[in-house]
């Protein structure tokens, strides 16, 4: 008779899938184990973690252990429907390709709103399978590189306002750029670097 124990590759599999930490209890169910095939799902668990196929948090859950490190780079890709820079891993490689990452800037700093394209050092942590919040260290780039923002025009001029949790953040922009944008346009934009005082 086939013992319905399955295999590490499987185990591996449904506990990725799953998306979050698993009991015991949890994988017994979800693959009808009898009593008698207790303990060798115990030993196939031991193995795994030995291995490292597997990590056990203090909630004694299993789950796939992270490949995220404490410290990364990050590419900024676009925004969220929030506005919320969302980046790219540059230097690592998550332990899921579809994993998110949404880049935090700090609350008290008076830095630039990260454009599309530059990069930075985030602190990064895990939030779950899915989802990695990195928290701006510093900036790796200057400041030239895309922004995407609203153009909104006034008696000074016009203006691309950018939005993060902090709230909006705004870079003035050239006159031969007043005629073509309407105010309340969504815009991408690239940034020069100036030099000098002005």
């Amino acid at each position: 008779v086939a013992t319905s124990v399955p295999n590490s590759e499987e185990l591996l599999t449904f506990v990725r899938k799953s998306g979050r930490g698993l009991s015991k209890q949890d994988i017994v169910r979800a693959f009808s184990l009898k009593s008698s095939d207790r303990l060798a799902l115990k030993t196939l668990l031991a193995s795994m973690l030995d291995a490292g196929l597997l990590s056990r948090g203090r909630n004694r859950r299993y789950a796939v252990p992270t490949e995220t490190p404490p410290v990364g780079v990050v590419e900024i890709i676009g925004l969220d429907e929030d506005g919320i820079p969302i980046g790219r891993p540059v230097s690592w490689r998550p332990s899921q390709s579809s994993s998110r990452i949404t880049v935090i800037m700090p609350r008290r700093s008076r830095m630039r709103a990260l454009g599309i394209g530059e990069r930075a050092l985030v602190r990064l942590s895990p939030i779950d399978q899915k989802n990695i919040e990195g928290r701006v260290m510093r900036r790796l780039e200057g400041p030239s590189g895309r922004m995407v923002g609203v153009v909104e025009k006034d008696r000074n001029g016009a203006h691309l306002r950018t939005v993060n949790r902090r709230g909006a953040q705004g870079i003035a922009l050239s006159t031969e750029d007043l005629d073509t944008l309407p105010s309340g346009e969504v815009v991408v934009a690239e940034i020069a670097t100036q030099r000098g005082y002005g």
